[in-house]
């Protein structure tokens, strides 16, 4: 780097302190950019620097409303975000540019830890109540369910089926042939 004339090092200082970048300084002044970018260091350190790349696709409030959907359920992954961002912002996003925003943003994917529907407290409990009211009879359940007037179905694969009863409590099978509750 050869010295600069104090005219010159003044011009450059200006531009720098005016948010130009240095590759458009050494376009305006004529200097190499490792010369600007020597004088920034040494005079200008408060000055932020642009990191360099493109521009990013989203902005603060898509990154807000990316994790908002996330947080709030409406969407489980960052396909889901994706699709549903390229319909606010009518722009392409890839899934992995959703998913490099949502890390910086502090969110991490990880995979569900797989539980058992029923601990063994909730087995025991079950059991209990079992034991417990083993002697009801159906007038002692329906105090616990709320009966209802149905109508058993047995629908076939046309959808037509025949009535084959008046029963006080609604349940259900399914299978090849599957009951429908019908109310009446």
């Amino acid at each position: 780097m050869h010295a600069l004339s104090t005219a010159e090092l003044e011009k450059v200082l200006v531009l720098i302190n005016s948010g130009h970048s240095a590759h458009q300084i050494s376009s305006l002044t004529g200097h190499h950019t490792s010369t600007i970018t020597c004088i920034w260091s040494k005079h200008c350190p408060h000055v932020p620097k642009s990191s360099g790349g493109c521009p990013s696709k989203l902005s603060p409030t898509d990154m807000h409303h990316a994790i908002h959907l996330i947080n709030s359920g409406k969407a489980e992954n960052a396909t889901h975000v994706a699709r549903s961002l390229q319909s606010i912002t009518n722009q392409s996003l890839s899934h992995e540019t959703i998913c490099t925003h949502l890390k910086k943003a502090g969110l991490k994917a990880v995979v569900k830890k797989k539980s058992p529907l029923l601990s063994q407290h909730h087995k025991h409990e079950w059991m209990d109540f079992a034991l417990s009211h083993r002697h009801w009879t159906g007038r002692g359940w329906c105090g616990l369910m709320r009966p209802r007037l149905t109508s058993w179905a047995l629908m076939g694969k046309n959808g037509y089926g025949k009535v084959l009863g008046r029963l006080s409590l609604t349940a259900w099978w399914k299978g090849p042939r599957s009951l429908v509750v019908v109310h009446l």
